[in-house]
């Protein structure tokens, strides 16, 4: 017999593969949901395997709806028989939720037990900018499209206020219901709980939370003595199961035109040429009967998620697409989705914002007052329309707004196009406001809640396939000699990050309303 360690760390993204790798320069400084997938379906695959370790680091970030397919995946571990063991230092609300799904919770003699709530906040920089003697000149469709909110406004206006609340008390409330169930607490001892309250390991195990208070190298040292090894099995290819097959591509990160690029502390950009390429690739590829299209972004240029929604349908002309929202499916994110015959989305999944903004920088008085001037030649009247040094006027205004209103109005259209639902509805639904996908999908924007095994199960009928064999897309961008450097594959998930993603007791830390990548000058959707 056999355990396996199952390590939740660090930043979590959908793929590692949208980017060449150079080893040595870079840090494993991130889990992939599509390697965790895969690791947790060899697992339930492997009958040598009894015991699952699972330890969750204080540095794991992911959105909410993330979290949920995670706490579904391991359901489905329990379901086929394996042990679950859950371990970490102390637990907050994510361990809580992930914890739950397993037989066994152990925590350290001296850590605790706490779940402070949750928020939605953003700073603002309005005030600051008044004093510089700087104008962001915000233009928008959509009273709830909040993306340039911290440059506009004080404080959260009334349909940032109406928003949140919804999407606060929808990305928490399925989380603690299940909290609640598997624990068996009631909601008055949650609420109390909720207070502020901080327990000990030996109160949490008292009201059934915990069930061991140790260390985890006692319980893998005694795994170890009983005869039971660890699992070295590694992950070598990125795909999993056999027959007909069908590729799971993933989309994570804000649009833009041209070519993937890395941001740092911002997070990763997925280019529409990029993008293209792949999804032509998989349209062409007779291998691949159908294709799950997995998003997870915020959104961002209008024109490049215009041409990957074109070439998403092109996709479906010949084979089945069905899309699967993960963390951020807005703006644009909710615009790539629409091809789909049929989206996917989890409870606390971020989607919609159907709307579009641009903001333009005015920081000509600044400058002067600097001592710096700008002076030249021009041949247009409206050739330095979207230069910072312009302070625009009313004609300029009415243009700018004229091509938001173009691309505005063809996005509502799309979506009664592929939705099949009424003008008044999408317009209803517009104004640049954030759904939860539990939301999403009662309001028809969205199709079913689920993960990726209901959207592999959904093509697989669809296909009238009983087996299926899953590759992942991207593939891996090194070449053989990166390959030979690094080795192939892991044997865990121990990975770390330098970057926090908004996660339930670090909602404060990110835009959580931003539902797309802020580019001055550049329209967004």
């Amino acid at each position: 017999m056999a355990f396996e360690r199952l390590v939740l760390k660090g930043k979590v993204v959908e793929t590692r593969n949208l980017f060449k790798k150079i080893p040595f320069l870079e840090g494993d400084n991130q889990l992939s949901m599509d390697r965790l997938f895969i690791r947790i379906n060899q697992i339930m695959e492997e009958k040598k395997v009894r015991h699952v370790l699972i330890t969750m680091d204080q540095s794991f970030q992911l959105y909410p709806g993330q979290l949920e397919e995670i706490g579904r995946w391991f359901k489905k571990l329990g379901d086929a028989g394996k042990e679950l063991h859950f371990y970490s230092k102390n637990y907050n609300f994510k361990e809580l939720y992930v914890s739950s799904f397993c037989n066994h919770r152990m925590i350290p003699e001296d850590g605790t037990i706490y779940y402070l709530g949750n928020q939605i906040k953003r700073n603002y920089y309005k005030g600051l900018l008044d004093q510089l003697g700087i104008r962001v000149d915000v233009y928008r469709r959509g009273s709830y499209k909040g993306a340039a909110d911290s440059f506009r406004s004080e404080k959260m206006d009334q349909y940032q206020t109406e928003a949140a609340e919804l999407l606060l008390k929808r990305s928490v409330e399925s989380f603690e219901a299940e909290i609640i169930k598997k624990f068996n607490l009631s909601e008055n001892d949650f609420s109390w709980f909720k207070q502020g309250e901080y327990l000990s390991a030996e109160e949490g195990k008292n009201i059934g939370i915990i069930t061991k208070i140790d260390y985890e190298f006692a319980l893998i040292s005694q795994w170890m003595k009983q005869g039971e090894k660890k699992w070295k099995k590694k992950i070598k290819k990125e795909s999993i199961g056999k027959g007909k097959k069908i590729g799971v591509l993933s989309f994570d990160g804000n649009i833009i035109d041209g070519e993937n690029q890395k941001r740092g502390p911002l997070g990763n950009s997925c280019g529409d040429e990029s993008m293209i390429r792949e999804i032509n690739g998989l349209r062409e590829n007779k291998k691949i009967q159908g294709v799950i299209f997995k998003v997870n972004s915020g959104g961002g240029s209008a024109s490049a998620s215009a041409e990957i929604y074109h070439a998403l349908n092109k996709l479906k002309e010949k084979k089945p697409l069905v899309v699967l929202q993960t963390g951020l499916a807005a703006s644009g994110g909710y615009y790539i989705s629409l091809p789909g015959q049929k989206i996917f989305t989890q409870h606390g999944t971020i989607t919609g914002s159907i709307g579009v903004i641009t903001m333009l920088p005015y920081i000509g008085s600044f400058l002067k007052e600097k001592g710096i001037n700008h002076d030249g030649i021009q041949d247009g009247e409206f050739s330095d329309l979207l230069s910072p040094w312009k302070e625009r006027k009313e004609k300029e205004e009415v243009l700018i707004m004229k091509q938001i209103d173009h691309i505005y109005e063809g996005f509502k259209k799309k979506v009664v196009k592929e939705r099949k639902l009424s003008a008044e509805k999408v317009e209803a639904l517009s104004q640049g406001r954030i759904w939860s996908g539990y939301d999403g999908k009662k309001n028809g924007i969205c199709d079913e809640v689920g993960g990726l095994f209901d959207a592999i199960d959904y093509l697989k009928e669809l296909l009238e396939f009983s087996k299926v064999k899953i590759e992942f897309f991207p593939k891996k961008k090194e070449g053989i000699v990166l390959r030979l450097m690094m080795g192939q594959g892991q044997s865990s998930f121990n990975v770390s990050t330098e970057f926090q993603m908004i996660s339930f007791d670090k909602l404060g830390n990110q835009p959580l309303l931003m539902s797309e990548e802020l580019i001055f000058a550049g329209l967004q959707i």
